[in-house]
């Protein structure tokens, strides 16, 4: 599949972090619906939430994939790997790498609790490529989190913005501060709702999903 190469396009890796309830996935499914110029948004969706929330079909067959990149919404279950959830995983970052490579624009992957697959001394190469090389073919990533300490560097190391919402657990906001230089007492005592962004370059935004 022929790939649609923008060499000159700036790397995407977003880190949304914060305890169970504290906002994360209003945040994510906000910025998916309201993101422009993207031709796909491949989300590895194990539970439904998002299928679920979204009241879009998951993509549960070769066919299904098809429909759902046609859609713009490749909602990525495990389905087709009953009970192989990481083999689920990597068949998904292939297809977000082959199928969204090959789509023009912008394209955004989701995964949530991304530690749940690789560890912190080891990643996947499958998640590697499109931390590191996603860039050459617009595939933005966002990663979701509770716990940002068990994240492996390879991808803390390809954050370009970090969306804090409120922490539980030292070790965890520590990681997150030291990582991407948030404010440490903001973000320890925002409320469920409340976020602050950091980008790479030192911007800063603060803002509410509810």
């Amino acid at each position: 599949m022929s790939a649609a190469l923008d060499i000159a396009a700036r790397p995407s890796v977003t880190l949304i972090c914060g305890r169970s309830g504290s906002g994360k996935s209003t945040f994510t499914l906000r910025y998916l619906l309201n993101a422009r110029g993207v031709s796909c948004r491949f989300v590895f969706d194990p539970a439904g939430e998002y299928a679920h929330r979204l009241r879009l079909p998951p993509q549960r067959t070769a066919l299904d994939l098809e429909v759902g990149i046609r859609r713009g919404w490749c909602l990525w279950g495990t389905d087709l790997f009953p009970g192989e959830a990481q083999e689920a995983f990597l068949a998904f970052c292939d297809a977000a790498w082959e199928y969204g490579g090959a789509l023009p624009g912008r394209k955004i992957v989701v995964v949530d609790e991304v530690w749940k697959y690789c560890t912190p001394q080891r990643i996947p190469s499958e998640l590697a490529m499109l931390v590191q090389e996603g860039r050459k073919r617009r595939l933005e990533t966002v990663f979701l989190t509770q716990r940002p300490n068990r994240l492996n560097e390879s991808i803390l190391g390809e954050v370009t913005e970090c969306v804090a919402f409120a922490l539980t657990g030292e070790r965890g906001l520590l990681k997150v501060v030291n990582t991407c230089d948030v404010p440490e007492d903001e973000v320890a005592a925002l409320p469920n709702g409340a976020f602050v962004s950091v980008s790479a370059r030192g911007a800063v935004l603060r803002g509410r999903v509810f």
